[in-house]
């Protein structure tokens, strides 16, 4: 499980627990309005990522299509609860990180700058970073860090939503069962017989995600 932890904009290196936001690929910049990774990448490569940014924390941007983004990124996991909980579900936790003081929502892209605390040189490159953006949306096509034409998304309708996150917790609380047999133990099922190689690689195929369209796999290609 990972946990993107909102952190207030006057003090973005303490975090706020009343919102988990998912971990989708909206626009990620540092403390100095950079652009620094793929926001596609895997989980743990964009906090590993942060982790080596000024204060080891990014803010999130994003504008007032976000759910139609969401739903277009097709993100799996904990991520994906953004698009399957709908507008009513996404609503109620803006309204609750608005109220925390974790969010920010802004009819212009100049006041979300200011309400995430950037100021000179930071503002000037923020600006620059998200009017940068739009062009690789316009383009379709990610020159600067190459990620997929499908999970980039543009940030030019208010209301525009920003927040500071960092990474708090980063763990796995579910797993294979195995024995003590060999180097790397024998899986086993719930009554503890080994499962034989073959039949441990269906049981994986069957439990993949399957995509709106009845395929099976991990988001469109």
């Amino acid at each position: 499980m990972w946990q993107a932890t909102p952190l207030s904009a006057a003090r973005p290196s303490r975090p706020h627990p009343p919102v988990q936001p998912g971990t989708q690929p909206f626009l990620k910049v540092n403390r100095n309005g950079e652009r620094f990774a793929n926001e596609s990448s895997p989980y743990n490569d964009i906090v590993y990522a942060a982790a080596h940014q000024p204060g080891r924390v990014y803010a999130q941007i994003c504008d007032a299509n976000v759910l139609e983004d969401a739903k277009r990124f097709h993100t799996i996991g904990c991520s994906a609860q953004t698009r399957n909980g709908g507008e009513k579900y996404f609503q109620g936790k803006v309204d609750e990180a608005v109220a925390a003081g974790t969010l920010f929502v802004c009819d212009t892209i100049e006041e979300l700058a200011d309400k995430l605390g950037f100021t000179g040189e930071a503002k000037d490159t923020f600006l620059a970073t998200v009017e940068r953006y739009n062009e690789l949306y316009d383009k379709q096509n990610d020159e600067d860090f190459g990620k997929p034409a499908y999970r980039l998304s543009a940030i030019r309708t208010a209301p525009f939503y920003g927040c500071w996150l960092g990474a708090s917790l980063l763990t796995t609380e579910q797993g294979i069962a195995i024995n003590d047999k060999g180097r790397s133990g024998q899986r086993q099922q719930a009554d503890a017989r080994p499962v034989c190689h073959r039949r441990y690689v269906r049981l994986l195929l069957r439990q993949q995600l399957s995509l709106p369209d009845g395929r099976r796999g991990y988001g469109p290609p």
